[in-house]
């Protein structure tokens, strides 16, 4: 169920990267809308989201100077099976639930699955990506709300770590630690609960 090679990525959140953004939007910029359910554990770094019909997992596979190394290890369409289901437990490091269906709706998952694990939290996030390609790798800055919170964000992600580092020079971030999604909503989620 592996379906994706893996990535090495750098992210950050909040501001202070006016200059490197100007630089970005100098290239040709294609631009979306997406949503997803990210489904956070207070136990795992494990990225879980439920996005375009599909439960989508990556998990860090190893880390370079200020790179990770992103991989997915499944994709499973709506409505998920129970065997997937279980598979996402133990990426969270979690027990998986006895369940009760062959296959859960979106709706089903949430509210059977998700809500009463009392170590996990859906949290909606909606994003507007500005993505251009320079030295074969994604570029990307996103206005994202967190459950309605709004939050920038600037990424580099490719196959080959040198053409990421090369950017992260040529874009002036390189004092800048990196911040992956999945980091970046458990300290949302920290600043909101209190």
């Amino acid at each position: 169920m592996a379906t994706a090679d893996p990535v090495w990525e750098w992210r950050t959140f909040g501001g202070g990267f006016d200059e490197a953004e100007r630089k970005i939007r100098a290239y040709p910029l294609s631009a979306g809308p997406s949503r997803a359910t990210h489904i956070v554990s207070d136990l795992s770094g494990a990225d879980v989201r439920l996005v375009d019909g599909e439960l989508r997992i990556r998990v860090l596979r190893q880390t370079s100077g200020p790179l990770e190394q992103w991989k997915h290890v499944l994709r499973a369409p709506m409505p998920i099976d129970d065997v997937s289901v279980r598979r996402m437990f133990g990426y969270l490091d979690l027990r998986p639930p006895m369940t009760a269906r062959e296959t859960y709706t979106l709706h089903q998952f949430l509210n059977e699955i998700v809500l009463p694990a009392h170590s996990l939290t859906s949290v909606q996030v909606g994003q507007i990506r500005h993505v251009a390609t320079i030295w074969g790798c994604n570029v990307d800055i996103a206005e994202v709300t967190c459950d309605g919170t709004p939050l920038k964000t600037l990424g580099i992600e490719g196959e080959d770590p040198s053409a990421v580092n090369a950017l992260l020079v040529s874009f002036d971030l390189t004092g800048r630690p990196n911040l992956n999604i999945v980091a970046a909503l458990k300290q949302q989620l920290a600043v909101t609960s209190r």
